[in-house]
């Protein structure tokens, strides 16, 4: 079961802010029983590995293989997001930042190069919290950190599998960041930036994995595109527990450790910039904000009621966030 419900926080306008790096995301619709996929997938995963900033999402339609085991993972949303590209009848096949990619070598760096070093009006921020029983909690926040002509847009939230050991008819055996289930509609969520310099809405989502996945491993990702042109605005991805050390959340941006978590009150919080760390509430209203010191062990206070909280911690232009139980 999918649960959705939106957060629209109106906080102060902050003039100033500038454009954040774009990162880059490939949709990548393969098949376990193509051939030509078993030759091209290998050369393209060196290329990914040698890029560990671009995002990856392997997702497998019914065609051309409609056998495929990791298409019947989920049969109707691998071919519906397949759909969603006009990119249904054959594999493999790349879709680099919303638009589908000619290049024949998917092993060059000249996949992602056109795209690098590009810069967005929207931030996005990733907070996942997995909860016994393979209930998964999700968080994604899309701000706004510079004025924008951006029209209707689209947030598609996914989650998948960092990677996955199967034998495939094909010859692979190694598959990564194998897409498990849409969080959002299928083609994205609607949106409108936030009006506002410094204003985010919050999208909140809630999902029980099945247990043939293997839940350690999943992870979130979020595109933001737009709604007409399918061209990325921005995205992100969080990380597996295989990824991430206890106690500590990075999302490509500043790894923040925050302890004891559930706390009865005090937290200590350790960054490596300078910053502040804002303390949200579950209805997305901000309640409270503590000074940090970079390298240091910052004790502070929750005075708030028991209850389930965020902190983002803000350093510039970078976040990160973490889910406080406070009892």
């Amino acid at each position: 079961m999918k649960v959705l419900s939106l957060i629209c926080l109106a906080m102060i306008s902050m003039p100033g802010f500038s454009q954040v790096p774009k990162r880059i995301v490939v949709e990548h619709f393969t098949n376990t029983r193509c051939s030509v996929c078993s030759q091209t997938n290998p050369g393209f995963y060196t290329n990914l590995k040698n890029h560990p900033d671009v995002i990856h999402l392997a997702i497998h339609p019914s065609a051309p293989y409609s056998t495929c085991q990791l298409h019947l993972m989920n049969p109707v949303e691998n071919d519906a997001r397949t759909n969603y590209y006009n990119a249904y009848g054959g594999t493999p096949r790349f879709f680099v930042q919303g638009k589908r990619d000619p290049n024949a070598n998917t092993s060059n760096p000249s996949l992602f190069t056109p795209h690098a070093g590009q810069s967005s009006p929207a931030q996005l921020t990733i907070v996942q919290d997995k909860q016994p029983g393979n209930t998964i909690d999700v968080l994604v926040s899309v701000k706004k950190v510079a004025t924008d002509s951006l029209g209707s847009l689209r947030l598609f939230v996914a989650i998948a599998q960092d990677s996955l050991l199967y034998a495939a008819p094909n010859g692979e055996l190694l598959h990564q960041d194998v897409f498990i289930e849409a969080l959002s509609n299928i083609e994205g969520d609607a949106l409108n930036m936030p009006a506002g310099i410094g204003d985010s809405i919050n999208f909140v989502y809630n999902t029980t994995v099945s247990g043939s996945w293997s839940f350690k491993r999943v992870f979130v990702v979020a595109i933001l595109q737009e709604e007409l042109s399918k061209d990325v605005v921005q995205a992100n991805a969080s990380l597996s527990d295989a990824d991430s050390p206890l106690g500590i959340e990075s999302h490509n941006t500043v790894k923040l450790s925050v302890y004891p978590n559930p706390t009865n009150g005090t937290l200590v919080i350790n960054s490596e910039k300078d910053g502040i760390a804002e303390l949200y509430n579950a209805n997305g209203v901000k309640v409270d904000s503590y000074p940090i010191r970079r390298m240091m062990n910052n004790q502070v206070e929750i005075d708030q009621s028991p209850g389930i909280y965020f902190l983002n911690f803000v350093s510039g232009n970078l976040r990160s966030s973490v889910k406080i139980a406070l009892y």
